[in-house]
């Protein structure tokens, strides 16, 4: 079964903070995020709308584009 979009965001968002060895209190403090959306976005429970996508590449430091990669 194929994994729907918000899984796949979830899955990209986590690989992203995994490949920087940050917690998820360590983005959403970075990024001005709850822990917990951060938590239900990794676990594909919540939507990001697009203020939220800009605040996550921001913190990558990548365009929305390569943030989205994948998704």
């Amino acid at each position: 079964m194929q994994k729907n979009v918000r899984q796949r965001f979830g899955d990209r968002l986590k690989a992203l903070r995994q490949e920087r060895k940050w917690s998820q209190e360590d983005l959403a403090a970075d990024a001005g995020i709850g822990r917990v959306f951060i938590s239900q976005l990794e676990n594909g429970h919540k939507e990001a709308c697009l203020s939220i996508i800009e605040a996550l590449a921001d913190t990558f430091d990548l365009s929305i584009a390569e943030f989205m990669r994948g998704v």
